[in-house]
């Protein structure tokens, strides 16, 4: 008894399934591969042009319009200040860093 099932079939099912568990994890390999080749960082490009368009649009905006512009900036700063505050001072981060310890 060299194997761990005399049954024929179920010998035979667990060689496919090893062999399929073997392509996914090939097939799971190449897609971190190419994700981190191509996918991110054209996503990354593409989210850089958004965000230059943006910093352009609002100096246009900001040369024609300055008043409305440093009420807007100033809201604009606060918001973002409280975001940054709200996740320093909440649970989920400091969560995570507890973990890595």
């Amino acid at each position: 008894m060299d194997k761990i099932f005399d049954d024929k079939r179920a010998a035979d099912l667990l060689s496919r399934v090893r062999e399929d568990l073997s392509s996914l994890r090939d097939d799971v390999k190449r897609l971190a591969q190419h994700a981190g080749r191509h996918t991110l960082p054209d996503a990354l490009r593409s989210g850089r042009d958004y965000a230059r368009d943006g910093i352009d649009r609002a100096g246009r905006v900001a040369r024609e319009h300055p008043a409305g512009v440093s009420l807007g900036g100033a809201l604009l700063l606060g918001a973002v200040a409280a975001g940054v505050w709200w996740l320093i001072k909440s649970d989920c981060c400091r969560s995570d860093g507890a973990d890595e310890e």
